[in-house]
């Protein structure tokens, strides 16, 4: 399915925005973040700057060890373009600690409101913020409760570089 609808978006371009989303729905929930990211990527080519797809592109490369210097100019580029969106505080929090500033991003996490600071993708990069400076035992708090189970495996390869561990399977 997600081949067919590749060739679709390839070769019908009035309908490669709509194809484009049904195949990211699809990775999505496959937790497939390569193919997340092949789709995030043509569609920033179709619309550049738009920062949600930016952000979303430059948490991609991070996660996946792909252009990671790209990554962090996204993040960075967004974050400073867009100070007040609170859901780019995650991935540029991201990077800042793949740049070994897990202080710098634990300042990030201060400002937030009680519902932007609930939201699942916020509290695992205030997870990982705190893991990445030595608060493991905080990071893992921030963490109970959540869909874990949505998680990828580049996610939690990631927690685990930091000491923190997934849940024991049941």
């Amino acid at each position: 399915r997600t081949l067919l609808l590749r060739e679709r978006a390839r070769t019908w371009p009035q309908s490669e925005l709509p194809t484009l989303n049904e195949l990211f729905e699809i990775y999505r929930v496959k937790r497939d973040l390569r193919g997340q990211f092949y789709v995030m990527a043509r569609i920033l080519e179709i619309q550049p700057g738009e920062p949600v797809v930016t952000n979303n592109v430059a948490y991609l490369r991070l996660l996946l060890d792909e252009d990671t210097e790209q990554g962090h100019r996204l993040a960075a580029q967004v974050f400073e373009g867009n100070p007040k969106t609170q859901a780019f505080h995650s991935t540029y929090a991201l990077s800042l600690v793949l740049k070994k500033q897990a202080g710098q991003a634990l300042e990030l996490f201060q400002e937030l409101k009680p519902e932007t600071a609930a939201r699942t993708e916020i509290r695992y990069a205030h997870a990982l913020s705190l893991a990445a400076a030595g608060r493991v035992a905080e990071g893992a708090k921030h963490l109970e409760g959540l869909p874990l189970e949505t998680f990828a495996e580049e996610e939690w390869l990631l927690l685990e570089r930091y000491g923190l561990h997934r849940p024991a399977s049941k």
